[in-house]
């Protein structure tokens, strides 16, 4: 429960005190629902000011910053799992062994999850290859089938990769409020959260943009400001139903991008699908049970769509010298600090030999801090680390300050030029056309 009361939470405590960790729990379900209110509220925001802060080029840089974040996400899963890439060659207990892929523990990127992860990129490509048009749109189910049927079929030293613990463990059938927990409101958490909720704000505008790039439609602002009301809304619908909150889930983009269908009456059937499988425990079982190995091989091919995406979005209007600028610094930014989180001050630290919580050496808590005083510094932390939130923060402040650049001298007369040049082939045409009617022989009168 330490992990769901944000990182130890100051004083509250999730190991007994306070009630024990059903009422943190619930703590931070309840301030968390009364957050979401942030999200709502942003989203009434006039589009003209969404368009004046938020234009496309920004939109296309949180989403680039996103993808480039959640390849890296994928290529730890694809290795192991994300906690043994985070801790690899940290500690003094020894290697430390990659967990939830069935009963096999390796070192992380050991020769079999490459394997596995490998199989199921070979398996997206010969589909493009050889499948027909339905296969091509399937591939993503495909890939996923075929990497657990093997997975399934495997094992190391009489270790395999899908147990039957999961469906042993799953009811038959469940709904909402099975388990309750006392809803409460935990003041220090308010300024971390409402850090959380803008940066999920300004990431769900990237990927709501991205969908619509993906799906071949002009980015509209209406558009933007329905996503954000459903995310805030269901984000705490969410948790006064006893789960977290949701929010835009970005290698669906990616889907779209790769079956190439963005039907809205599929996304309506995928959300009954959803609600449904919700129900029967056997199917969660069924996904829970893939092993990180198998999923790392597959959400590394979809986070690099929404890479791509994001890209697409910058390009889609001509990118002047001003927009170099602002993508420069806030791309070096979110980049550098995906690359080398250490900058932005996430270092591990822990009673472990190494393992723990990322407080960092930028502006460290200290042990004389206030609850609310260590939170925010914590959320500080998060959010320098978060590739996509240091980034955005900078080009939307860029974006503020910047004037607006002048035409130079030598564009000017490069455009006249165009313009000129353009206007002499419309009246070549035009003469050409004048010409061939005159040159034509007469119409017999009907």
């Amino acid at each position: 429960m330490e992990a769901i009361c944000l990182q130890d939470f100051g004083a509250f405590r999730c190991s007994g005190e306070n009630g024990g960790g059903g009422t943190a729990y619930g703590r931070v379900l309840g301030t968390t629902a009364m957050m979401a209110i942030i999200e709502v509220f942003m989203s009434f925001v006039p589009a003209r000011i969404l368009r004046k802060v938020i234009p496309h080029f920004v939109a296309g840089i949180t989403v680039t910053l996103i993808g480039v974040g959640l390849i890296g996400t994928g290529i730890k899963y694809w290795g192991g799992g994300a906690f043994c890439a985070d801790n690899s060659g940290r500690g003094e207990l020894g290697p430390v062994l990659c967990g939830n892929n069935g009963d096999v523990n390796l070192e992380f990127a050991s020769a079999q999850y490459w394997g596995l992860g490998l199989l199921v990129m070979i398996t997206l490509v010969v589909v493009e290859i050889f499948g027909s048009p339905f296969l091509r749109n399937c591939n993503v189910i495909i890939g996923l089938a075929v990497g657990y049927i093997v997975a399934a079929a495997t094992s190391v030293d009489g270790n395999r990769y899908v147990t039957s613990e999961k469906f042993d463990e799953a009811k038959v059938a469940t709904f909402l409020w099975v388990d309750t927990f006392p809803l409460g409101f935990y003041w220090p958490a308010i300024i971390p959260l409402g850090i959380a909720y803008v940066v999920t704000t300004v990431e769900s505008i990237g990927d709501i943009s991205a969908t619509m790039e993906a799906s071949q439609m002009d980015i509209e602002h209406e558009r933007i400001q329905g996503g954000l009301l459903a995310d805030g809304i269901y984000s705490s619908i969410s948790c006064l139903a006893m789960s977290m909150p949701n929010t835009t889930f970005s290698q669906n983009n990616g889907v779209i991008s790769l079956t190439r269908c963005a039907s809205m009456y599929a996304g309506i059937a995928c959300g009954c699908w959803l609600f449904i499988m919700g129900i029967f425990g056997y199917i969660a079982a069924i996904i829970s049970s893939i092993p990180e190995c198998v999923i790392g091989g597959m959400t590394t091919f979809l986070f690099c769509n929404v890479f791509i995406s994001g890209i697409r979005i910058i390009c889609s209007k001509p990118v002047t010298r001003r927009i170099r600028f602002i993508m420069a610094v806030s791309l070096g930014l979110g980049v550098g600090v995906a690359i080398v989180p250490g900058f932005g001050g996430n270092t591990q630290t822990g009673n472990f030999g190494g393992w723990g919580v990322a407080n960092g050496n930028l502006w460290s808590p200290q042990p004389t801090d206030s609850d609310g005083l260590r939170s925010f510094k914590q959320a500080v932390i998060i959010a320098l680390t978060t590739p996509y939130s240091i980034g955005t923060i900078v080009a939307i402040l860029l974006n503020l300050i910047l004037p607006f650049e002048e035409v130079s001298d030598e564009e000017a007369a490069a455009r006249a030029f165009e313009s000129s040049h353009e206007g002499e082939e419309v009246l070549k045409t035009a003469k050409q056309v004048e010409d061939d009617v005159a040159m034509a022989p007469p119409q017999e009168a009907i």
